[in-house]
C-alpha cells in the first residue's frame, strides 16, 4: 500500500517537482496543455464580444486575469498592474496585446459595477476591458478548464487564485505568472507577437 501512496504522489506532483496546485496548473501552460474556451464576455459599456476573435491576426495576444469588483485584496492589486501594463503598451502604441479582466461572480458584475471597477483603475477600453461572462455558466466551466478556483469567503466575497494569464490567438494559455510579475508577462506577450509576425 505503502509502494501504491508513493506510486500516486509521484504522479500527481509531476515525479515530486510540483506539490501545489499552481505550480501544477503553471506547469500544464508551459507544456501547452491549457487552452482558453471562446465565450462570450460584455464589457464595462455593456458591449457583447468574443473572449477569442474567430480570425485574429498574426500576433495578437491576450493577457487575461480573473477578479470580481468588490473584492478588496488581490484584484485591487490586479487593476494597479494592469494599468501600468495598458499604459506601457499605448506609449509602445502596440495593438496587438489586449487585456481582459473577467469576472468570477457575473451574477453580481453587472455592467455598472464592470464601469466602476473600469473607473477605479482607469482602464481604457480601447487597449483593456473589464468583462463578465455573458453566460455564468460557460464563465465557470473556463474556470475549470483553466484550474482558476474561486471559493466562497463567507463574507459576500471570495477567495481565488490571483494570476496573469499570456495567452496566443489561438487561445493557447502560454504562461501563467504571479501579478507582481507584470513586466514578465508584458516581455513574454511582446516576444510572442514579435515572434508571430516575423
Amino acid at each position: 500500500m505503502l509502494a501504491a501512496f508513493f506510486a500516486v504522489v509521484y504522479k500527481l506532483t509531476s515525479n515530486f517537482e510540483y506539490w501545489t496546485f499552481e505550480a501544477l496548473r503553471r506547469q500544464s501552460a508551459q507544456h501547452g496543455e491549457l487552452q482558453m474556451s471562446a465565450i462570450q464576455l460584455r464589457d464595462q459599456d455593456a458591449r457583447q464580444f468574443p473572449l477569442l476573435e474567430s480570425s485574429p491576426p498574426e500576433g495578437q495576444i491576450y493577457l487575461v486575469d480573473f477578479f470580481y469588483a468588490s473584492c478588496p485584496s488581490v484584484c485591487q492589486s490586479l487593476g494597479s498592474e494592469y494599468f501600468q501594463i495598458q499604459e506601457q503598451l499605448k506609449a509602445s502604441g502596440r495593438g496587438n496585446i489586449r487585456l481582459i479582466s473577467i469576472s468570477i461572480d457575473p451574477s453580481h458584475d453587472d455592467p455598472l459595477g464592470l464601469k466602476n471597477y473600469a473607473g477605479r483603475h482607469r482602464a481604457d477600453a480601447q487597449v483593456w476591458k473589464v468583462a463578465a461572462p455573458v453566460s455564468p455558466e460557460q464563465g465557470r466551466a473556463l474556470m475549470r478548464r483553466l484550474g482558476v478556483v474561486a471559493v466562497p469567503d463567507g463574507l459576500g466575497g471570495y477567495v481565488h487564485n490571483g494570476a496573469i494569464h499570456v495567452v496566443d490567438r489561438h487561445g493557447q494559455v502560454r504562461q501563467v505568472l504571479d501579478f507582481a510579475d507584470w513586466q514578465t508577462a508584458l516581455r513574454t506577450a511582446v516576444t510572442l507577437a514579435d515572434g508571430e509576425q516575423r
